[in-house]
């Protein structure tokens, strides 16, 4: 019996060894199964109607490979690991057909009943879309397959034998070195905390003998000097073992995926572990992270019995990237599996760490109580108390030593693990994907925190997004090439930090160079397409992050498709550039642009209202320059002269006080003239704004009306709009020195926890505290029945709820400080985003009355 290659129509003869298996054509490199039902005699083979219309490259299986890829021998191919239903459904879909499966044609003879056939999903470049599939991929054709076919194009996507990385010397010596260290620490830590309670028990046996020392009032005397040591002691004492019984938070929340539910997902992660001879991980969990890590599942008693591991798997990550890159990613933590001795050091050496920081750092009601004390005992008493916090400040300086110890003996066992890992993500994805993974990961990164910024948008305006996975996705697909070339510039000259437990991703990409370009898993899908239900689980993870970040608060907010959310926050950077060019870089937060109305008028006719939108439009060209550099060396002037206020004001209550005060970066005159006529600026003023208003105002001529779409909707909003910028432009002087108390107010707090909590100040910073609240409670009464102008979940919105939520208490000035920068935030944001509003109306009824964007000439 013979079975033939289903491309280059090679002939192999069966082994009954190789039944079952997969194995691949020395000719072509195509990938097919071994299976008995497949095998045919010499006469069947040549007229087999079903090969002759069978492409040079054809089929799922067929994706994952290049032509340079190296050809396993078929003796040595091991059977991919499978579920036993996913095998047996292959072995009877496998039956019918020895072919790949073709697109169906019209023109097709009638197959049989038996045989399934689908359209294969074309071999291209995977590239991030919003979407998070590859250019290149369908997902529609993706999910018709049968769950065999789908798992068998996944694990044929694993060519050549995975060779297990070797550790390295320093490595090896470092976690000796490391275990030595950290059985050391904690047997010094007892040993100082033994040697107190020895040195406190000869005190009180063998010097008890000076209580009869003393006479008269020398009783008194000689007595505190007895009692000092024992209460200095034993407060001590307490406060070493402080960080032995203190009980850490509570494990949050998470969502466990179960084989059931991703069958396809948990054999490819079997699979993995088998290649890596890494142990499988008992539990596999997923959130709303741009990572993926390795742990215990329950801390110190896994540690102990060994392979007890959970897998954590972010679903942003999952998103951005191709399933060849995920796969290295996986590769990496199971690397961390497979490093027994390592993981456990690891876990040891951050439950030390732990302890150290907790009695070098961390401070409770204990040391109030002890703070509080020694300020109102008097000071022949006290003295004893000032004394036991002096004892504390210097053990605590003793245990610093061991902890900056710590730390760089962590921080370099820690990369020796993260680069010995490293060698497992490059022997399987190969060292030019690893290179690829780590720069993609660096631009989600950005992409997230973006993603963070318009949730706290949609927040504030009681609405949350039901997947912020494809949030995360849309906002990384946006980055433009500034971005791209801002993180390469980054990669190229950052450095690893030596307490750090991440090495740079440049001295990561550099210690893999010698691994060959491409791994043993080669696969253009997206890592999405091992998941069965990627968006209920990505909506999952959503609502868990909600519940971690909010509580119970979370239900208040109204849940919104992310679709909306991704349009309207696509439309606002649109917004915020228009806003930028229409006031030809003039426009900022603190500048006042007033409107000659706020109220739509509109001109007698169309040609008097494009007369209008011509003439203000040049003479914004023609005095821009003033504005800019008259504004520009106002505020420069105004801000030197700030800081200089701030910096003398805190050398009243502090002797040291942070000298990057006084620094202000130069003045940028690359936009300015000389001379700047005042007058000019002005001008520049009175004419934007008339620009402004006209064009919206233009909204309300049925000729104009006629040329854009939605013209009346967009008149409503615009009125709505002008009506909220009438009493936010009233009250943006308000705002602004209101921002500059509150940036006086953060120095001050910042100098009264450096400098011993300094009661004078103590007074100031509540005095400013209160004064805010007062500022803030003002204006929201003042606001507080104007509408607010856009969509809110709550109909009833009004400016001053939406700006000024809550008052606080001035005594919480940790409270306050949070409330003051929500409210400058969402005020100017706010305004910002109104006056964009109206620049991108402005600039549509400019362009069908055939006025394009001013583009300003390039310097």
């Amino acid at each position: 019996m013979f079975i033939d290659c289903p491309n280059c129509k090679a002939r192999y003869r069966f082994q009954d060894s190789l039944q079952g298996k997969q194995v691949r054509c020395k000719k072509c490199d195509t990938p097919f199964l071994m299976d008995v039902s497949l095998a045919v005699s010499p006469a069947e083979s040549s007229t087999s109607p079903q090969r002759t219309n069978a492409p040079a490259s054809s089929g799922l299986q067929s994706q994952a490979r290049s032509s340079s890829a190296p050809s396993r021998p078929m003796a040595n191919s091991g059977s991919a690991p499978r579920p036993a239903a996913a095998s047996e459904t292959a072995s009877r879909q496998a039956a019918p057909t020895n072919k790949p499966a073709q697109p169906p044609r019209q023109t097709q003879p009638a197959q049989p009943a038996t045989q399934k056939t689908v359209q294969p999903v074309k071999s291209q470049p995977a590239k991030l879309s919003a979407a998070g599939g590859g250019v290149g991929f369908d997902a529609d054709r993706w999910n018709q397959l049968a769950p065999s076919e789908k798992y068998a194009h996944v694990m044929g996507a694993f060519v050549g034998e995975f060779e297990k990385p070797r550790s390295t010397f320093s490595y090896q010596l470092g976690l000796m070195a490391a275990t030595l260290f950290m059985l050391l620490i904690p047997l010094l830590y007892l040993a100082f905390i033994g040697l107190m309670i020895y040195g406190l028990y000869l005190h009180v046996v063998h010097n008890v003998g000076i209580l009869g020392a003393g006479r008269g009032r020398g009783v008194i005397v000689v007595f505190l000097v007895y009692l000092a040591p024992i209460v200095i002691g034993s407060i001590l004492i307490l406060f070493l073992f402080k960080p032995f019984v203190a009980r850490s938070g509570r494990s949050q929340r998470t969502r466990s995926l179960t084989e059931n539910g991703e069958p396809l997902l948990f054999a490819h992660i079997a699979r993995i572990c088998k290649e890596v001879k890494a142990p499988m991980p008992k539990r596999i969990d997923v959130d709303n992270e741009i990572n993926a890590s390795a742990s215990f599942r329950n801390g110190f008693w896994s540690m102990l019995r060994g392979k007890d591991l959970v897998l954590t798997i972010g679903m942003p990550l999952v998103a951005g990237l191709s399933l060849q890159q995920f796969t290295g990613v996986l590769a990496h933590e199971f690397g961390h599996f497979s490093q027994g001795a390592g993981m456990r050091l690891s876990r040891l050496l951050h439950m030390v760490s732990d302890w150290l920081r907790r009695a070098v750092y961390e401070r409770d009601a204990w040391d109030e109580w002890l703070e509080e004390s020694s300020r109102e005992l008097e000071l022949g008493i006290g003295w004893i108390l000032y004394l036991t916090r002096f004892a504390i400040w210097l053990s605590r300086r003793v245990l610093w030593g061991f902890l900056m110890l710590g730390y760089a003996l962590t921080g370099y066992i820690l990369k020796q693990m993260e680069y010995d890992a490293d060698r497992y993500e490059a022997a399987m994805s190969g060292r030019n994907t690893f290179a690829d993974t780590s720069r993609n990961i660096r631009k989600m990164s950005v992409g997230y925190e973006r993603s963070l910024n318009t949730l706290s948008e949609s927040m504030s305006e009681g609405k949350r997004i039901d997947n912020f996975t494809k949030l995360s996705l849309a906002q990384t697909s946006k980055l433009g090439e500034e971005t791209e070339v801002l993180l390469e510039q980054f990669f190229q000259t950052e450095k690893s930090v030596w307490y750090q437990s991440h090495p740079c991703d440049r001295d990561r990409v550099n210690a893999v160079s010698r691994y060959p370009e491409q791994g043993c898993f080669r696969s253009n899908l997206p890592a999405s397409a091992l998941f069965k239900n990627f968006d209920a689980t990505c909506i999952g993870a959503t609502e868990d992050f909600y519940k971690l970040a909010l509580g119970k608060s979370a239900r208040k907010l109204k849940v919104v498709q992310a679709n909306s959310i991704i349009e309207e926050a696509s439309f606002q950077d649109q917004a915020w550039e228009s806003l930028a060019q229409f006031f030809m870089g003039a426009a900022s937060a603190t500048r006042l642009f007033p409107f000659p109305s706020y109220q739509l008028n509109p001109p007698e006719s169309e040609e008097k209202g494009l007369q209008l939108l011509k003439q203000t439009r040049k003479l914004m060209l023609d005095n821009h320059k003033h504005y800019l550099t008259l504004e520009d060396v106002r505020q420069w002037r105004d801000d030197k002269q700030r800081f200089q206020h701030y910096y003398e004001a805190v050398s009243r209550w502090c002797s040291k006080v942070d000298r990057e005060l006084l620094q202000m970066d130069p003045l940028d005159k690359k936009l300015h003239i000389d001379p700047a006529d005042p007058a000019k600026r002005d001008l520049f003023v009175k004419a934007t704004m008339i620009r402004l208003h006209a064009a919206c105002s233009l909204l309300k001529l049925p000729s104009v009306v006629y040329k854009i779409e939605r013209a009346e909707e967009m008149a409503d909003q615009v009125t709505r709009i002008l009506r909220a910028l009438k009493y936010l432009d009233a009250e943006l002087k308000t705002v602004v020195e209101f921002s500059n108390r509150y940036q006086f107010f953060g120095i001050m707090l910042k100098h009264f926890m450096e400098n011993s909590n300094n009661q004078l100040m103590a007074k100031e910073i509540l005095d400013l505290s209160k004064d805010l609240l007062k500022t803030m409670h003002g204006l929201r009464i003042r606001i507080r029945d104007h509408a607010y102008p856009f969509e809110h979940a709550k109909a009833n919105m009004t400016l001053g709820k939406f700006l000024v939520p809550e008052v606080a208490d001035h005594e919480d000035v940790g409270e306050v400080m949070q409330a003051g920068d929500a409210f400058i935030s969402q005020f100017h944001q706010l305004r910002g985003r109104s006056l964009a509003h109206l620049v991108v109306t402005a600039q549509s009824v400019e362009q069908s009355l055939g006025l394009l964007p001013i583009n300003l000439p390039k310097e």
